[in-house]
């Protein structure tokens, strides 16, 4: 857990400190998770559902990212976080991720799966990137082009599906999105990654 500082106002992050109280407490952490490598963490239902169990010693290693260099990293964030009268942190994270991490805004292809990692599919309650329903992404310069199908291509809301998606990666500056949605190959739940497994109770 967070240790507090003397003052009893600051704490220090460690590597025994949960996922979701770092979300919860410091302001751009979510960002900066997703830069090192803790993508999973673009899926609001991991999020919800997974951080409070899990330690940044424990994702370092599931992730293989410098857990050394993120807690540097999340203590200058968390030293430039307002101690009292602090707005709720989501909003804190959204005034100030921006411009605590300005290194972040290329567009390329882990990126652009960070923002689909917002879009769910219709059927299945979890992201389109663990569930595996992304084949492709192609990046030229002011153009995107997503080759993805749905775990049903046959499904009414496919077509909603679709505008999310262009709307996730128009979000981080991308004007031109061209999504392709293929029925072959057959989507099966063998593509899904473990964290999605795992969250959805698949063997």
């Amino acid at each position: 857990m967070p240790r507090p500082r003397p003052d009893g106002q600051r704490f220090v992050v460690t590597g025994d400190t949960l996922v979701a109280e770092v979300l919860e407490r410091v302001p751009g952490a979510l960002d900066l998770l997703l830069s090192y490598g803790f993508t999973p963490l673009a899926d609001p239902a991991i999020r919800r559902t997974v951080t409070p169990h899990v330690r940044l010693e424990t994702g370092s290693r599931v992730h293989n990212f410098n857990l050394a260099a993120l807690l540097r990293d999340l203590n200058r964030l968390a030293e430039q976080a307002p101690a009292k009268g602090a707005q709720p942190a989501s909003r804190r994270s959204e005034l100030s991720g921006a411009s605590l991490t300005p290194h972040r805004t290329k567009v390329d292809v882990t990126s652009i799966l960070n923002a689909l990692r917002g879009c769910r599919d219709p059927q299945i309650p979890f992201n389109i990137v663990d569930l595996g329903l992304v084949y492709d992404v192609g990046v030229e310069v002011g153009q995107v082009c997503i080759t993805m199908t749905m775990s049903d291509v046959d499904c009414a809301p496919a077509g909603q599906a679709v505008a999310e998606v262009v709307q996730a990666v128009q979000e981080i500056g991308v004007s031109d999105v061209e999504v392709k949605v293929v029925k072959e190959p057959r989507w099966d739940p063998s593509r899904a990654a473990p964290v999605a497994r795992a969250a959805l109770g698949w063997r």
